[in-house]
């Protein structure tokens, strides 16, 4: 069995939060967890103050960059 955590960062339409949070709580979630070997899912809210922009969460990739 592999252990993996996956995060994923979101971010609403202005004006759409209410429908995004809706969404996301009472269908995304509730979907998710029917993929075979999900155990648990958990929401967090980032904090006013960070100690790195979200950005650099995704390992942003340069356009000169080539692989």
């Amino acid at each position: 069995m592999i252990d993996a955590v996956l995060v994923v960062l979101t971010k609403a339409v202005p004006g759409r939060e209410a429908d995004m949070e809706d969404w996301y709580s009472n269908i995304h979630i509730r979907d998710a967890l029917r993929f075979r070997g999900s155990v648990t899912a958990q929401r967090f809210r980032l904090a006013v103050e960070q100690p790195c922009p979200p950005e650099a969460l995704t390992g942003s990739i340069s356009p000169s960059t080539t692989y």
